[in-house]
């Protein structure tokens, strides 16, 4: 059972945290999931390791409780600085995306355990991530596949009229966006498909905590249009539709610009990215979504 120190840790009561544990050990057995997505994909990525594992010592994989990237991260100061890199991110090419957006993949396997969980680091909704492509093949195609991107195309992405400025983006931009988003996680599921194996794909919305009220209301907008969207792929799909992990509802307050520790009262969150307990239900529901379906 999980000790009281590492639940706390966690910000979650032991027999939570124990229950969350079962259920993760239960849900992933034989199964590979495969997480793309940004930083805050990365300590979900994190957490599920830790649950899995019992703990999460490996310095390489960051952590859940607090910023920290283990190293699976992008310079984005070299990505929309460099004249090349800000090109690339107007107008995107392969070539320049593996020089100015190098992808970050961790994965941690148990073979006693039948356990495989695989993450990739992914920015920019156009950024490729080549190691999807390269880790699938026709004997090892992923059960599931947790999308999540679109903070990145909020916050950071280059003007097209000047690239050393940032774009503005608007609330109907965000429509738009959510469109591209589902079209990615449409091409990831045919991409990996296998014969008859084609893996569930379920997107996580972002998480609307920011301090800022713009960022806040781009991102609620933008899950509100992913939202309906996946409603019509359930509808006109014959495949198993794509599901929704959906992250607003934990996280939809302002919250500070930098926390110094977990807060005590659950609002475990700062800007794009949920700490502690509020990764852990995040994970609850879904393993309930992938157990239900």
């Amino acid at each position: 059972m999980a000790s009281n120190a590492e639940a706390s840790l966690a910000g979650m009561d032991a027999p939570r945290v124990e229950q969350l544990r079962l259920h993760a050990r239960h849900a992933l057995r034989h199964r590979w999931l495969y997480i793309v997505g940004d930083s805050s994909m990365r300590m979900l990525f994190g957490a599920i390791v830790w649950l899995l594992n019992g703990s999460l010592a490996d310095p390489r994989f960051g952590s859940f409780v607090r910023h920290s990237h283990g190293g699976c991260m992008v310079n984005l100061s070299a990505a929309t600085t460099d004249p090349r890199c800000r090109d690339n991110l107007v107008h995107p090419s392969v070539e320049l995306a593996a020089l100015c957006l190098p992808a970050c993949t961790r994965e941690y396997v148990d073979l006693r355990g039948g356990y495989r969980v695989t993450f990739s680091f992914k920015t920019f909704v156009d950024h490729p991530v080549r190691e999807v492509e390269q880790l699938v093949s026709p004997s090892h195609v992923p059960a599931v596949m947790l999308l999540a991107t679109g903070a990145w195309d909020i916050s950071y992405r280059p003007s097209a009229v000047d690239p050393s400025e940032k774009a503005i983006v608007s609330i109907a931009d965000t429509r738009l966006l959510a469109e591209r988003v589902v079209q990615w996680g449409e091409g990831v599921r045919c991409a990996s498909r296998q014969g008859d194996s084609v893996p569930r794909v379920v997107f996580a919305t972002l998480v609307t905590c920011h301090w800022r009220e713009r960022e806040r209301l781009l991102g609620r907008a933008f899950n509100a249009a992913i939202r309906q969207m996946l409603r019509g792929t359930r509808q006109n799909s014959s495949e198993s539709p794509l599901s929704l992990l959906d992250r607003e509802p934990t996280t939809n307050f302002t919250s500070p610009k930098r926390p110094v520790k977990l807060s005590q009262d659950g609002r475990n969150c700062e800007g794009w990215h949920a700490y502690g307990a509020v990764v852990l239900e995040h994970i609850a529901e879904f393993l309930h979504e992938i157990h239900s379906s």
